[in-house]
């Protein structure tokens, strides 16, 4: 689920050079855990920094496969009416939010900038109490749908449960060049 918002969130990007991200996980939900694990193939190395949530303050270059995966220990079950939501600025002015069923469902949103569309397969509900693990091998297009122009985004991405407590909640910052 997260590995195909941080591919999506990559196509807002630009510019032949690379794309750079980082996170800070905000909360947790009670007994939960998370571990996000980052780099590419070939070469790897990706990601500068590692920390008890996985890895951080990554750069991967257009045409490069993003590989990892992320692991998790949910404490409470993410069930029908859960929600995933994300709240972005584009370039410090343009709102890019939009929030939808955690399960259940295919999100659909659509980038701005490019106007790319975005299908995102979530799991079945209900993802009950226990470990998650979801492995990715995503590829990066050859090169920037923008083509020079230096792109940012900044902001949340969540999920919340159904009275509203936070499941999962990072702050995520990337950077295009």
């Amino acid at each position: 689920m997260y590995s195909k918002i941080l591919v999506a969130l990559a196509f807002i990007s630009s510019a032949a050079a690379n794309i750079q991200f980082s996170r800070e996980v905000l909360a947790i939900g009670p007994d939960g855990t998370v571990d996000i694990e980052l780099d590419t193939s070939p070469p790897t190395g990706a990601c500068a920094t590692e920390d008890a949530y996985g890895s951080n303050d990554c750069t991967f270059d257009w045409g490069q496969n993003v590989t990892g995966s992320f692991v998790g220990t949910i404490g409470d079950p993410i069930e029908s009416g859960s929600t995933l939501s994300v709240n972005l600025k584009v370039d410090k002015v343009i709102t890019w939010a939009f929030s939808c069923a955690a399960c259940g469902a295919v999100c659909e949103t659509t980038v701005p900038v490019v106007n790319q569309p975005v299908s995102i397969p979530l799991p079945d509900c209900p993802l009950p109490v226990g470990s998650l693990e979801k492995a990715f091998n995503e590829a990066l297009p050859a090169s920037s749908p923008l083509g020079g122009v230096k792109v940012t985004a900044t902001g949340t991405l969540g999920v919340t449960n159904p009275s509203g407590a936070d499941v999962l909640k990072l702050s995520i910052d990337i950077s295009v060049q």
